[in-house]
This record gives C-alpha cells, structure tokens and sequence, in this order.
C-alpha cells in the first residue's frame, strides 16, 4: 500500500499507465511543434512591416523591395524559391519597368549625342527629324519591350511544362522581369563611361562588354528561376531557356533558305523577260 502510494505521488497522483501516456502525448505535441516551428521557420521570416514599421511575420516571397532587389543579384536560388511560392507581380512589375524606362532613356540619351556629333551636323532637316521622331521609337521600343516579356515568358512557361514541369506560368513570369536587374546595376556604369570616354572606339567595345556582361547574367538568372518555378532539373531548365533562341534561328534560317530558293527559282524568269 505504501509503495503503491509513493508510486501515486512519483508519478503526480496519476496511476503509471495514465502518467506514462501523457508523457508519451507530451512528447509527440513537442515533436509537432517543433516541426511546426521548423516550417514556419523556412516559411515566414519576420521585419519591420514597411506602412506601419511593426515587427510582423512576413509569409513566403515577402521580402521588402531592396532585400528582393539583393537577393536576386546575390542569392537568386533562395530568392527564386519564395518568388515560387508567392510571386511579387507588383514589385516584378516595377523593377522591370524601371529597367526598362532607365534603359529606353539610355538609349535616348546616346542617340541624341550621336545626332548631335560632327558627322550629323551638316544633316540639317535629317537632323532635325530624327530628333523629333527619336522620342517616339523609344516609347514605342519600351510598349515592345513589354509585350516581349509577356511574349517569351508565356513561351518559356509552355516550354517547361513540355519538359515536365509543374510550376505557374505567373512565376515564369517573376522570375524573367527579375532576372533584368542586371542591366540595372550596369547602366551606371555605362552611363560614367560615355561621359568620361564619349563614343570612342573603347568606350564602345567596354559598353558592349557590359551589355554581354548584362546578357549572360540574366540567362543565367532565368535558367536558376525556371528550374525553381517548375521543379525540374539545371539540366532542363538550360534547355528550357535556350529553346525559344534556338526555334527563333531556325525559323531565321528556314525564311532565308526560302527566300534564297525563291528567288533561284524566279532568276530564270526574270532572264527570260528580258
């Protein structure tokens, strides 16, 4: 009897069955919760909310605007894997739009400065032409620019899927408007060297350098992005990047082999009339 009751209290008044069920009960609700914080560890973070300045838990992708911009240029696979999880369209749209606006005024402002050199300056109403007209193509080549994006996106999405991928065409989406950031963090750059330098031989060959520079950054962007929207391999990814390239020199190639064989074909013709 006393042993049972020192038992009793051992075991805080609880038979050893019930106490050795609870602790078994204890342990599998630590077991959750720990598993619960490890995942809400990998999806929420928490910051300063940017209208209120609040500490608050941010869900997946909800990096505020600088730490995406660092994240995509510094850590694009963790990036690209909240932008998966939840896209950013609004920043997306954005940062692109801002790359592209920064980049059509680039172009604006070297397109002026050729117009105005010396090999222009006896153009008279050439001159003066094209610097009316110069505005407007640039509008127009930012109104392409975007339609580009949606265009090669869509296509890049429906490539994916063909090599088994599963993601969302709006991540593709994200993914290939981020991935135009380098050309953001190189137009400072271009810009001090056609101030210090003009439109030089070496400037041109250390611009292009920077727009090849740009170029490869962003392929590179777009291949880690499309392996982390879709699920699938670097392997396939790169292939999924390079097919609408690849399908874009062919056709070239196919409609110059037409031409060629047309106009082979009409030469005769042609020798005839005369």
């Amino acid at each position: 009897m006393d042993e049972n009751k020192r038992e009793q209290e051992w075991t805080g008044g609880e038979p050893e069955g019930t106490a050795g069920e609870e602790v078994v009960k204890a342990t599998e609700e630590n077991a959750e919760k720990s598993d619960d914080a490890h995942i809400d560890g990998i999806a929420r973070e928490y910051g300063p909310n940017e209208d209120s300045g609040e500490i608050t838990a941010r869900e997946p992708g909800e990096k505020n605007f600088f730490e995406m911009i660092y994240g995509v240029l510094f850590d694009p696979v963790e990036t690209f894997r909240r932008v998966a999880a939840a896209p950013p369209l609004g920043r997306v749209l954005l940062v692109y739009a801002l790359v592209s606006v920064l980049g059509a005024l680039m172009g604006y402002y070297f397109s002026s400065r050729v117009l105005q050199a010396d090999m222009y300056r006896g153009a008279g109403i050439f001159s003066g032409a094209m610097g009316t007209i110069l505005p407007l193509i640039i509008f127009g080549g930012l109104l392409v620019t975007f339609v580009k994006w949606f265009v090669y996106s869509g296509l890049l999405h429906l490539v994916a899927e063909l090599f088994g991928g599963s993601g969302r065409a709006v991540g593709v989406l994200a993914v290939t408007g981020l991935a135009s950031l380098p050309a953001l963090l190189f137009i400072p750059f271009e810009l001090l060297l056609l101030l210090a330098a003009g439109e030089g031989p070496a400037a041109t060959i250390v611009s292009g350098l920077f727009s090849l520079g740009s170029a490869v950054w962003g392929f590179v962007l777009v291949v880690l992005g499309i392996r982390e929207v879709h699920g699938i391999t670097t392997g396939r990814a790169l292939a999924v990047a390079l097919t609408p390239a690849l399908a874009l020199i062919a056709l070239s190639i196919l409609f110059i082999l037409g031409i060629v064989l047309l106009v082979t074909a009409m030469a005769p013709l042609i020798e005839g009339s005369f």
